[in-house]
């Protein structure tokens, strides 16, 4: 068989760039695939009206994400810290309250301790948690708002406990795994606070887009298409065969798929796999209770 490259890579986010980087650096032939205009997938950092640069996704790092520091140290990036918080406000059965944000952070010390009491223990490798324990995989059914019903709070804590964890989730406490707010705390040697500090403080001086671009300078030699939908793949013994919505099909030797999995139902693999099917069943991850601590995207 003739091939179009050695290696090609379905989606254009930071998984399939740097797989992209670590591949030509090894002389290898590498052809990324993907299907927005840009590259970085989630993550964004775009213009706006006013001059200034804006993260739409992907936007705070910290030194214990131990692979992302690892990349910003070796290209030397700046960080900059968020604008202090200063005044809080928050709301208790209908009645907005305010005070100063150390204030806030004060009253939610106890709850938020006693609702991760448990983070370090039931997950003490939470960088390599398989195989599952059978204490996990009950947790792993209980959202964060029936954990915080579990506890005995007064209406401020229990408003102020609800609204920390619908910020951290962006959604619904109701549909938020139990065990992913375990894991976030975990991974921050069990200190909520630090998984705060974590979470929303650090940021690129020059937007996402700086390690994106960073890593995407040391892969110039991969053939880069974007715009171009992937919608089938088909393995033989031969290799690989990627099929496009235009028509278009390339050829090569292995296949890398990063696509979220909320969209990797959309891609048609033959033959199927079990691991993926098991993927796409799950879809988002870690969000919804009962996948708390499921393959997870970054």
């Amino acid at each position: 068989m003739q091939y179009d490259t050695d290696v090609i890579i379905v989606g254009g986010g930071f998984a399939g760039i740097t797989a992209a980087r670590e591949l030509v650096q090894r002389g290898i032939r590498t052809t990324i695939v993907e299907a927005r205009d840009r590259l970085g997938g989630r993550t964004w950092t775009r213009e706006t009206s006013l001059g200034r640069e804006l993260d739409m996704g992907g936007t705070w790092v910290h030194w214990i994400q131990p692979h992302v520091w690892a990349e910003i140290s070796r290209y030397g990036l700046d960080l900059i810290a968020s604008p202090e918080l200063d005044t809080a406000y928050w709301r208790v059965d209908g009645e907005v309250r305010t005070g100063t944000a150390d204030r806030m952070l004060d009253l939610l010390d106890a709850s938020m301790t006693e609702m991760l009491a448990d983070a370090r223990r039931v997950l003490p490798q939470p960088y390599d948690f398989f195989p599952l324990s059978e204490e996990i995989k009950a947790l792993d059914q209980v959202s964060v708002a029936e954990k915080i019903a579990e506890l005995d709070l007064d209406p401020q804590q229990r408003a102020l406990l609800d609204g920390m964890w619908a910020l951290n989730f962006s959604g619904d406490p109701a549909r938020s795994g139990h065990t992913q707010a375990l894991r976030w705390c975990a991974l921050s040697r069990g200190d909520w606070k630090l998984m705060f500090e974590a979470c929303a403080t650090y940021k690129f001086a020059r937007g996402t887009r700086s390690l994106l671009d960073a890593i995407a300078a040391d892969a110039t030699a991969a053939d880069i298409r974007l715009n171009t939908l992937v919608t089938g793949i088909d393995e033989t013994a031969d290799g690989v065969a990627v099929t496009c919505s235009d028509g278009t099909i390339l050829h090569g030797r292995r296949v890398i798929v990063t696509v979220p999995l909320n969209i990797l139902d959309t891609i048609a693999v033959t033959p199927r796999s079990g691991s993926r099917g098991d993927c796409r069943r799950r879809g988002r991850t870690g969000v919804e209770r009962g996948e708390g601590v499921g393959p997870r995207q970054r």
